[in-house]
């Protein structure tokens, strides 16, 4: 990715300008620890945040057909206005040339209006709440619904959620929801990127770590409305994900519980579960990486509960149930047979 695309990126997150206006304490100690742990990155940071800072109207802008139309109308008017002298120690109608700066002022003055305006109605306040490495936590939002992050997540919102006709939170993680119902039956999107989701109440999980979302609905129903235009309805019990081989979202039945049990501390699953899947939620919820030492490894298959109050209850309970040996080195987790 260029240099370009990665500051466009970054002066589009709420999170990073939160960051470079200085105005939300998680945001500036998410960024910081970011460009510590991303040491050469530093300088693409204070690239984005020059822009920010060096051009504040970047993003409000006033239609040229606007300024036309309003110019059209003073012509006119001007057109239309008595042409006479003037002269001195009395007090005659304005000549042409008077109307014609006149008319230049108003409509600086305009065009100063409606600038300003619009950029003031652009600068949202928003609000972030952030896990890190090593825990989950549940927040209470301004509408009385709660959300609990799950390790490495972040959910954002402007200041002014509650006042909003379509409420929206933007999600990077995971998160389990439950959304009471929204009064007057005001539309709550919760956003990631590549997938939308519209809810009016109800409780749901959505993990966005790897690349496309994925929404499991516990209770109600919710309506997904994916990047490539597609839109699709999930309903209580079933989950959609994004299928490679298929280059679509697919829904499937019964994974819900599998998908909310991390709240509890806990993974459930259920009849049966592959290692292949297991090892996906070890790397995404620890950042850990699993290396296996034989591939057939991956086809093997856990059923129950296991408790994930931290990585190595997990990994003596896997260890267990699946008679393989987990050893922590190096920051990877080397799964083999025993």
């Amino acid at each position: 990715m260029s240099k370009e695309r990665k500051i466009q990126d970054l002066i589009n997150n709420p999170s990073f300008i939160n960051w470079a206006n200085n105005t939300n304490a998680a945001d500036i100690k998410y960024w910081n620890d970011w460009a510590i742990s991303n040491g050469g990155r530093r300088e693409l940071l204070e690239d984005a945040k020059m822009m920010i800072k060096g051009l504040p109207f970047n993003k409000s802008t006033i239609p040229e057909t606007t300024i036309n139309a309003s110019w059209a109308e003073m012509e006119a008017m001007i057109q239309q206005a008595p042409v006479t002298q003037i002269v001195e120690g009395k007090k005659e109608v304005l000549s042409k040339k008077w109307y014609w700066l006149l008319a230049a002022i108003v409509l600086l003055s305009l065009v100063y209006y409606v600038h300003n305006s619009s950029n003031s109605q652009s600068e949202a306040v928003w609000i972030a709440l952030q896990t890190d490495a090593n825990s989950t936590e549940s927040f209470d939002l301004p509408d009385g619904s709660t959300v609990t992050l799950n390790t490495n997540s972040k959910l954002s919102y402007q200041q002014d959620y509650l006042s909003q006709k379509q409420r929206t939170l933007h999600l990077e993680g995971e998160a389990f929801f439950d959304i009471v119902k929204q009064k007057e039956l005001r539309e709550l999107i919760v956003k990631t990127d590549d997938i939308d989701i519209t809810v009016i109440g109800t409780e749901f999980n959505v993990n966005d770590k790897r690349g496309a979302a994925i929404v499991s609905l516990y209770e109600g129903v919710v309506n997904l409305g994916v990047v490539d235009g597609t839109k699709k309805t999930l309903e209580a019990g079933q989950t959609a994900f994004y299928d490679n081989n298929q280059g679509l979202y697919i829904i499937e039945e019964g994974m819900s519980d599998f998908w909310r049990s991390w709240i509890a501390q806990k993974w459930s699953f259920g009849s049966g579960m592959k290692m292949e899947e297991i090892c996906k939620r070890i790397e995404e919820t620890y950042r850990i990486k699993c290396q296996i030492k034989d591939a057939s490894i991956l086809e093997k298959i856990a059923a129950g509960e296991v408790s994930v109050a931290n990585k190595e209850l997990l990994f003596q309970a896997l260890s267990v149930l699946l008679d393989l040996d987990f050893t922590e080195q190096n920051g990877q987790i080397i799964i083999s047979e025993r």
